[in-house]
């Protein structure tokens, strides 16, 4: 099985098959995000999470079926996020509809094209992870999902351990997403929270809010951040952390923050919206 993923890859110019993270650099470091893997990206909130990860699944869809559970955000807010990322309208500007006539057929364009995308999407509040596990096996089965996109770790409940410490929580839901990627052979990329311990500076892998099982579980641990400076900035430097990687090195992937479509985009092409998904 070794050889035959290693040929495989061979084929494939060098680099090592996995689904788009959306963002070249990183894929390019990373060779996409593999299945069996768990994926962890920490920050701190208000950071730009969910945008990374909208626009990780976005690129996934490109290729093929993926599911989102969404628990922080309902399914129109995650609209508002791709309509900005598609359209080049601020999602400020979306939200308080005062966008110009001139947009419209932007935004329908958008609206068509990520319409189109294969995006099955669990839209629930604090989602119980059997359901979660139970709609990723349906989506595997049914739809052949290629990748699983959560929103967010520390969001997840579980039943069954009601009463249980959160940091005996956080690491059973950590196991259980891990044992999923492995069952169903796809990656599953999965936010998370940092501590408070991290304001002010680049968090780390010791910042994983609740658990330190999120470290002994994940195949790769990213942590976003951004400079703040000045935050009505349209575009500010950002980078992505690799800070655990099974697979190979660790290290920073410079990216550009992009604050009207509250996305990360690649550095070198920090103009173009349509990078952002």
């Amino acid at each position: 099985a070794a050889v035959a993923q290693a040929m495989e890859a061979q084929r494939n110019g060098g680099k090592l098959i996995g689904v788009s993270s959306g963002i070249h650099d990183l894929d390019e470091a990373l060779g996409g995000f593999h299945d069996s893997d768990l994926i962890v990206v920490g920050a701190r909130p208000a950071m730009g999470k969910t945008g990374f990860l909208l626009g990780a699944a976005a690129a996934g869809a490109k290729g093929g079926a993926v599911a989102l559970i969404s628990g922080e955000q309902p399914a129109d807010q995650v609209g508002l996020r791709w309509l900005a990322a598609g359209s080049q309208v601020n999602v400020g500007r979306l939200r308080a509809g005062k966008f110009r006539g001139d947009e419209v057929d932007a935004l329908l364009n958008a609206a068509e094209r990520y319409g189109a995308l294969p995006v099955q999407i669990l839209d629930r509040p604090s989602p119980d992870i059997t359901e979660v596990i139970r709609e990723a096996r349906r989506w595997k089965h049914q739809l052949g999902i290629r990748a699983l996109y959560v929103d967010y770790l520390q969001r997840i409940e579980i039943a069954s351990m009601s009463r249980a410490p959160k940091h005996q929580q956080v690491g059973s839901i950590a196991r259980a997403l891990k044992n999923l990627a492995r069952d169903l052979r796809i990656p599953v990329v999965v936010l998370a929270q940092v501590s408070r311990d991290a304001d002010g500076e680049r968090p780390q892998m010791k910042h994983l809010a609740d658990s330190s099982e999120i470290e002994k579980e994940a195949d790769q641990i990213m942590m976003l951040w951004r400079d703040l400076s000045n935050p009505q900035a349209e575009r500010s430097a950002a980078e992505i952390n690799v800070v655990k990687n099974r697979h190979g090195n660790i290290g920073k992937v410079p990216v550009t923050w992009h604050g009207g479509s509250t996305s990360f985009v690649n550095r070198s092409a920090a103009d173009i919206f349509e990078d952002a998904a």
